[in-house]
Parts: structure tokens; C-alpha cells; sequence
């Protein structure tokens, strides 16, 4: 909270669709464990970042995050609301669906595939009954890791249940 210059910061523990995928269990094949617990920050420029983590705020929370951290992937990027996400109470909880996507070649293009992205994926998620929040993001940084992700989009709902409803809802179907 004392962060200057955040203006959302959404943490908890994370869990994935696959059953396979439990904190801390290796999955075949990946290089470290599934993370237990993730963090979202945003904030209104690159500026506004920069100088949050420049800040002895900041350099101090990077410092215990990674004193306590084995397994740490970190991504920026920029991105916008598709559905804002209005500001909440502290302590709310929710149920969040992060996805980092990949580049897919059989659009030719990242060109092609961002405009598929935009024009079809961003205008259905922003028809999901229950959704509160739609937030994308370009990885700025997806040329370090050639297999990690090039977009990354969080879906907000009130709770699971309401996450189920909407892929069971008719603009799921669709």
C-alpha cells in the first residue's frame, strides 16, 4: 500500500486448470515448479513504475520479495481495461483467471494474431456475464524468453462460481 504511485495491486495463490498443476510440484518437462502465489501491479506510465521501484519503498519490497522467493518470473508490459476493474476494498477477494499466451505462427504474423486478438477475444471477454475486470497486456519483455509469453490477459470475477457460469453462458458457447 505504500508502494508510490500503485494503483492496483491484486496478489493470492495461484492454482491451475490442469490437476497436475499443485504448488511446488514439478511438472514433466518444465524447469522449475508451478508458482504458488502471484502478484499484479499496475500503474498509470512507465514513469510512475520506474520511480515507484526506484523509491526506498520500492527497492525495499524487492529485496524481502526475493529473499523469500525460489522460483520467480517476473513480466511488464502494457496494456488497458478492457473491463475496468472499479476499485474494490482492501482484503475483497476474488477469483482471478491469468493467462499468458503465446505467439501462434499460423497467423503469420504477430501483427495478425494481435489484430485477431483485439477484434474477436477482447470483445468476447467483455461479454462474459459476471466478469468485472478484463485486463491485457504486451509483454514487453517477451524477447528474454522466446517460449514465455507474448500477451497476458486477467479475467475478475466474484468467485469461481461466477467464472463457471460465464463458460457455461450462451457468449462461451459462442
Amino acid at each position: 500500500r505504500s508502494l508510490p504511485g500503485v494503483q492496483m495491486l491484486l496478489s493470492g495463490d495461484l492454482r491451475s486448470a490442469l490437476e497436475s498443476w499443485a504448488p511446488h510440484r514439478q511438472l514433466p518437462g518444465a524447469a522449475a515448479p508451478v508458482p504458488a502465489y502471484g502478484e499484479l501491479l499496475a500503474f498509470n506510465s512507465d514513469v510512475a513504475a520506474a520511480d515507484a521501484f526506484a523509491s526506498p519503498t520500492g527497492r525495499s519490497w524487492q529485496r524481502n520479495g526475493q529473499a523469500g522467493v525460489t522460483n520467480l518470473t517476473t513480466y511488464a508490459g502494457h496494456g488497458h481495461a478492457v473491463v475496468p476493474f472499479d476499485r474494490r476494498r482492501p482484503g475483497e477477494t476474488y477469483f482471478i483467471i491469468a493467462a499468458g499466451l503465446t505467439f501462434d505462427p499460423a497467423y503469420g504474423s504477430r501483427e495478425k494474431a494481435e489484430m485477431h486478438y483485439i477484434l474477436e477475444h477482447t470483445r468476447i471477454a467483455a461479454r462474459f456475464p459476471g466478469c468485472e475486470g478484463y485486463l491485457v497486456a504486451v509483454v514487453d519483455n517477451h524477447t528474454d524468453d522466446p517460449n514465455g509469453p507474448y500477451r497476458l490477459a486477467f479475467s475478475v470475477y466474484r468467485d469461481g462460481q461466477a467464472h463457471k457460469s460465464a463458460l457455461n453462458s450462451p457468449v462461451a458457447r459462442a
